[in-house]
Formats: structure tokens, C-alpha cells, sequence
């Protein structure tokens, strides 16, 4: 039902991206991958391109943004450094001192 929607999404709304980027996405969910790769072709062939996707936190008072593929923020190194750290304590919970 879903590839159903997309492709008729595909259809009607030809150079919407989210049409494609939805039915690729379905594709890949159902581990049918070689559809996934000809829509995603289908879409570069087209010149539509997925916008990267961002997220927003305020801090202080202060709204930043942060776009995917974006490495342009001035505190990136320092965010990097505590991301890798929250990794790391999620994988290892037996080093954060935190008991079960």
C-alpha cells in the first residue's frame, strides 16, 4: 500500500522530492533495495534533491540551528567531543558509574 502511495505521489507531484525520498524510503524499509536505488536515481536524473534535514536547540536564551553535512558551526569541534563522549556512555554503560 505504501509503494502504492508513492508511486502515485511520483506521479501527480513529479517534482516534489518528498514523493521520491518517501517511496525510496518504503523500498529500503521492506529491504527491497535495488527499487530504493532506481527511484534515487530517477530523482538525481530529474535534478531533485532531498533537503538535508536540521535541527533546532536554544541554549541560553539563543536559537542554533544545525543542518546535516553542515561542519561550519564554531563550537563544532567541542560538540563533536561531547557527542563522541555520549556515544561512548551509551555503548559502555557499565563505565558511567550508573547501575541497573
Amino acid at each position: 500500500m505504501g509503494a502504492n502511495l508513492g508511486e502515485y505521489l511520483k506521479v501527480f507531484e513529479p517534482q516534489k522530492e518528498m514523493s521520491y525520498v518517501l517511496l525510496s524510503n518504503l523500498y529500503c524499509l521492506s529491504g527491497q533495495w535495488k527499487e530504493a536505488e532506481m527511484v534515487r536515481k530517477t530523482m538525481a536524473d530529474q535534478g531533485l534533491k532531498k533537503m538535508p534535514g536540521c535541527s533546532w536547540i536554544e541554549v541560553r536564551n539563543k536559537m542554533t540551528v544545525f543542518v546535516a553535512g553542515d561542519h561550519s558551526h564554531p563550537y563544532m569541534e567541542e560538540l563533536y567531543k561531547i557527542l563522541n563522549f555520549l556515544k561512548f556512555e551509551m555503548r559502555h554503560p557499565c563505565f558511567s558509574g550508573f547501575k541497573n
